[in-house]
């Protein structure tokens, strides 16, 4: 049993024959298993070419039976994938080649490539010169070594859940980035918090960059994110740090924990994709007093001029602001059409109380942002981050003739956690709900002034 496990550890290094021997046998357990297990269990012929033919992106993850086979042949690779790694990182040292080519493994057809470069690539270090263990950090000239696996190993992870997924949630937004600040903790020797967290800070400054550079990802959503995925960075130092003082753990114990986390990690996004619950439905009320009779206000409400251009910074951002509102026919039935930066909502109207309800319901949303980048991007979250259902303006008379002015819209968004994301919702659609209702108010009073106003005499 000791030989398998040492065999499993980092440390050391294989031959070229050994390599080659290895991985057609693994190949070959690995096909048998799931050839096995997809025929008892799925009832279908597995075979060794189906292995190119998945296309993650492309799989159905509300189909029970499809996110089943998913997750159960994922979880069936983890052990396989494992004693991968370990070879290839035994075999890049063994050719004193940098261990960093480990991450082409992970990238299909270029595993293949590296597979066939490594069964033929000369031996150049024997065993006698490797020293023992594998410290994950052993100074601090490794310290940019460490920081760019990790960036690497995140942006994987992020490409992976919203390319592919098209998710974002707990693990997007909390679990990597527990994992930034966990794995830094461990490998810092100074082991202070402050030390640790800026590792952290400078990784997550780095993944910023990164996904700006290859066109994921715009300035505004990362600034948005940026408060909780801090205070979850700082939750994985906290914890790291704890892990290390009270177990005594050392830093080179923390690469196969890095290691295990990065082949964990597509599991949890895997099962929180297929067992979130759909989100909930929300609402935002705005309000505002207008001194004009709800009969002058109501036209105002039902078809506005065009918006002044915003001078609020986070319309200047990028965010989706209102410009002017048309409508074709009266009454019930009517479709009202509520233009955008970014194109028009198409409002059928569903009830008409003339002056004092309009609902409507919203059959098309455009995009609710503009992301700041330096390319053209349309990331998923712009058709899923904000998605209006329904609205309404409801005009009531005050006692003393003027009018109690409220904007409610209903919607949902697919991002987790729900209660930080709200808050972020909320106040955008509140901010949309006021631009609104300010030039309404504004119109109606200029309105009912020139209404009540003397003639010449």
């Amino acid at each position: 049993m000791r030989p398998v496990c040492r065999s499993l550890r980092l440390d050391g290094i294989v031959s070229r024959s050994q390599y080659l021997l290895s991985g057609f046998s693994l190949f070959f357990l690995k096909y048998l298993l799931d050839a096995l297990v997809v025929r008892r269990f799925f009832g279908r012929l597995w075979l060794p070419w189906d292995y190119i033919n998945i296309r993650w992106r492309e799989i159905d993850w509300r189909n029970h039976r499809t996110a089943a086979f998913s997750c159960v042949m994922f979880a069936l690779a983890l052990p396989f994938i494992w004693c991968g790694v370990v070879l290839t990182l035994k075999r890049l040292r063994s050719a004193a080649l940098p261990l960093v080519l480990v991450w082409l493994f992970f990238i299909p057809y270029l595993n293949l490539l590296l597979f066939a470069f490594l069964s033929i690539a000369p031996e150049k270090v024997a065993a006698a010169a490797i020293p023992p263990g594998i410290p994950f950090i052993r100074s601090r000239r490794k310290t940019w070594s460490n920081v760019f696996l990790i960036v690497l190993a995140c942006v994987a992870l992020v490409a992976f859940s919203v390319k592919y997924l098209e998710n974002y949630g707990w693990g997007l937004f909390v679990g990597i980035p527990f994992f930034v600040g966990f794995i830094p903790a461990l490998f810092n020797d100074e082991g202070t918090f402050l030390s640790s967290f800026m590792y952290s800070l400078v990784i997550h400054g780095c993944i910023a960059v990164v996904l700006l550079a290859i066109a994921f990802e715009g300035i505004f959503c990362l600034v948005m994110a940026a408060p909780l995925t801090l205070t979850a960075s700082a939750f994985g130092v906290l914890v790291g740090r704890s892990l290390r003082r009270i177990h005594q753990f050392r830093s080179e114990q923390s690469m196969p924990l890095f290691c295990a986390g990065v082949l964990i990690a597509p599991i949890f996004l895997l099962a929180e994709k297929h067992f979130t619950a759909p989100p909930p439905d929300l609402l935002v009320t705005s309000s505002v007093d207008i001194n004009a009779p709800p009969e002058i206000v109501w036209n105002q409400v039902v078809c506005f001029s065009e918006i002044p251009p915003p001078r609020e910074l986070i319309f200047r951002s990028g965010i989706a602001y209102p410009i002017r509102a048309e409508i074709r026919g009266t009454g019930r039935g009517a479709i009202r059409h509520c233009l955008f930066s970014t194109g028009p909502f198409v409002e059928p109207i569903d009830i008409w109380q003339q002056p004092e309800l309009l609902h409507f319901s919203v059959i098309s949303n455009p995009p609710p942002m503009r992301e700041l980048s330096p390319y053209k991007i349309d990331p998923p979250h712009l058709h899923g981050f904000l998605i209006s259902h329904a609205g309404q303006f409801k005009l009531t008379r005050t006692a003393t003739g003027k009018t109690h002015l409220e904007g409610t819209t209903w919607y949902v968004h697919n991002l987790y956690p729900e209660s930080y994301w709200r808050f972020w919702s909320d106040y955008i659609i509140h901010k949309i709900h006021l631009r609104v209702l300010d030039h309404i108010k504004a119109e109606a009073e200029g309105v009912s002034q020139n209404s009540f106003a003397p003639g010449p005499r």
